[in-house]
């Protein structure tokens, strides 16, 4: 009982110093971009060291936002032909 009177002790005495989970979580899409200001930036940090339950969200957001990042990349490397390309090309064919 006393170990978590301590550490609920800590989170309040912490809380200027490293942010609050909502805060945290309010936060992570601007620090995936790149967009917090550099005081932020440090609590954002100081909080996800802090907490194993944000920074386990974090992780699964940041992952989360990778993989729809990444749908349609494959199609951007390799384009399918367009109709009119598949058209022309044919009649080069025919025509030979």
């Amino acid at each position: 009982m006393r170990a978590g009177v301590i550490e609920a002790t800590m989170r309040f005495t912490l809380r200027p110093w490293m942010g609050t989970c909502a805060e945290t979580e309010a936060r992570m899409s601007e620090h995936l971009e790149g967009g917090l200001p550099a005081r932020q930036e440090r609590r954002f940090g100081r909080h996800l060291l802090h907490c194993h339950r944000c920074r386990a969200a974090y992780t699964s957001f940041r992952e989360a936002v990778g993989q729809l990042r990444s749908l349609g990349q494959d199609e951007l490397a390799h384009p399918a032909p367009s109709v009119a390309d598949a058209v022309v090309d044919r009649l080069r064919h025919e025509s030979h």
